[in-house]
């Protein structure tokens, strides 16, 4: 079974909510994404705090339903440095990284990933930089797809 979403529909009411909010900023604010126009696609999006620092660490304000359960963690409130593996390239942080650096829009796909309980996927993800000042970006929006060839594209636990 195949989602009942596309990654493209999925991105296009993310990137609409998140062009209504900015206006003519360069970057929305948090406070002004409207959760309304996400709508039934929410279990999809995320917010990540970002931890300016010595080191820029993420913190997972708010995970969706469908993220968590593909992922195999509920992320909420965690911070990226808690559960990621130093030693191990993370390509999710370093397009979060990229995203803030640029201040741009950025996509990510994973081909052969593993969730948390080392079950494969792929994943296509998109992050939208937010920013209160318009110049330091200081969350992210993000909304991900998950499938899992495996067990015929949907979540394991899930069928």
């Amino acid at each position: 079974m195949k989602p009942k979403i596309k990654a493209e529909e999925l991105f296009a009411v993310v990137q609409a909510a998140w062009d209504s909010a900015r206006g003519d900023r360069a970057m929305a604010r948090r406070q002004d994404i409207d959760a309304i126009k996400i709508g039934g696609l929410l279990p999809y999006v995320g917010l990540i705090d970002v931890v300016h620092g010595e080191r820029i660490d993420l913190r997972y304000r708010l995970v969706g339903a469908q993220t968590t359960q593909n992922f195999g963690l509920d992320l909420t409130g965690l911070f990226h440095s808690q559960h990621a593996n130093p030693e191990v390239p993370s390509p999710w942080k370093d397009t979060c990284l990229r995203c803030i650096r640029n201040r741009s829009v950025e996509t990510l796909t994973i081909e052969d990933g593993r969730n948390y309980k080392q079950l494969p996927f792929k994943v296509e993800a998109r992050i939208w930089p937010l920013s209160d000042d318009d110049a330091i970006v200081d969350t992210l929006l993000g909304a991900a797809l998950f499938q899992f060839p495996a067990f015929g594209d949907t979540a394991p636990n899930a069928r």
